[in-house]
């Protein structure tokens, strides 16, 4: 192998490229891979998988585990500011309230509900005793007099 020299950093590249084609043996010492649930597994096998392994590879439970944190750490997150915007439309729900109840004070005065509902029941028995009423009878004997008022305006305007 032809070593070179490289200008730039100072140090001799072929060296360096025979370092790195050395056969490395790396002791990742006896693991116990967990049987149970991520929540089960114990905290000291991670560090120490994570301590072993080289930096580029994490077998695939402790990716897992780290997912599987991550996720629960972002739920959390979600849970949190989900609850703060429920406490936000609570407060805007309770100000519209207040201020609907104070724009009927406003507008009716005291018990203003009381009033609404008071027109309400008015307004439903004025419709029953409307109905009870034999308006075919009364309207065939108002309508010749609200003719006969409407011809004579017609005659005094010409």
């Amino acid at each position: 192998m032809h070593e070179r020299e490289d200008m730039t950093s100072g140090f001799n590249v072929g060296s360096l490229n025979g370092e790195l084609l050395k056969a490395q043996s790396v002791d990742a010492g006896p693991i116990d891979l967990p049987t149970g649930t991520f929540d089960e597994v114990p905290q000291e096998i991670t560090e120490e998988v994570e301590r072993s392994a080289p930096l580029d590879y994490l077998p695939a439970s402790v990716e897992m585990h780290l997912r599987y944190s991550d996720t629960r750490a972002e739920l959390e997150i979600l849970r949190g500011r989900l609850e703060r915007i429920k406490d936000d439309v609570a407060g805007i729900v309770k100000a519209r309230m207040e201020w609907a109840d104070a724009s009927a004070h406003a507008q009716l005065g005291d018990y203003p509900w009381a009033k609404l509902a008071a027109a309400m029941a008015a307004s439903f028995v004025a419709t029953k005793a409307l109905r009870a009423l034999p308006l075919a009878a009364a309207g065939s004997a108002v309508l010749p007099l609200i003719i006969s008022a409407m011809q004579r305006k017609a005659r005094s305007r010409s």
